[in-house]
């Protein structure tokens, strides 16, 4: 992450952890938390640029509100 300058958060820890705290059931798992800390958006798995497109329209939507 440091490599490609990532400036999102980014959790890390085990399976275990992030499949029972936040219902992870696949890698990599991005979520949209809006700016009050509520989940807005959920992706599982990578998508390439089909997937950056949706994430960045969603990411979008929100900050418009």
């Amino acid at each position: 992450m440091a490599e490609k300058k990532v400036t999102f958060r980014s959790l890390k820890g085990s399976w275990e952890m992030a499949g029972e705290k936040y219902a992870v059931t696949s890698t990599p798992t991005t979520f949209i938390i809006d700016r009050d800390g509520r989940i807005y958006f959920t992706h599982s798995g990578y998508r390439g640029e089909a997937g950056v497109a949706q994430m960045e329209r969603e990411v979008e939507a929100l900050l418009s509100r």
